[in-house]
């Protein structure tokens, strides 16, 4: 068991905003495959960081895609799906620094289509406040309690 002064050296520790961001940072890059499978599964869907429709393929599309075989069928009127190479969902990151986090692609394509489709990347408010409840918080918390000694 601690003393006060123990307690209270370690507490002094995550009293610093800083250290409390480099947490919370930290357990965003540790999960960002999940921030990442939920922004995938949005543009699968068509859907933009707001849930709007970012558009639907036309007939013309689905022709030329028939003769070259895409990784996902371009029908027309269904939405777009972004995985005609696969290289924006291959190349999907999370970038995260000391104070932000943020995602992008590798993609030889990606700045063409962030100019082209806004709100492209980012999630969906519900799947953000899933992930962050779900996971970020309780992983935080533990972080702050392995910090503070108390497990």
């Amino acid at each position: 068991m601690a003393t006060i002064a123990q307690f209270q050296q370690r507490l002094s520790r995550i009293a610093n905003k800083s250290v409390l961001e480099i947490i919370l940072f930290i357990e965003i890059k540790r999960y960002e495959n999940i921030f990442i499978r939920l922004n995938k599964e949005q543009l699968s869907k068509g859907e933009d960081n707001q849930g709007k429709k970012l558009g639907t393929y036309k007939k013309a599309t689905e022709e030329i895609a028939k003769t070259q075989n895409p990784r996902q069928p371009k029908i027309a009127g269904q939405p777009f799906n972004f995985e005609y190479t696969g290289g924006l969902f291959d190349g999907f990151e999370l970038r995260v620094f000391e104070k932000e986090a943020y995602f992008y692609s590798t993609d030889d394509k990606t700045d063409l289509l962030i100019g082209k489709y806004k709100g492209l990347f980012g999630l969906q408010e519900d799947n953000l406040k899933k992930v962050i409840s779900t996971v970020i918080l309780p992983a935080f918390i533990l972080s702050i309690r392995k910090e503070l000694n108390l497990i």
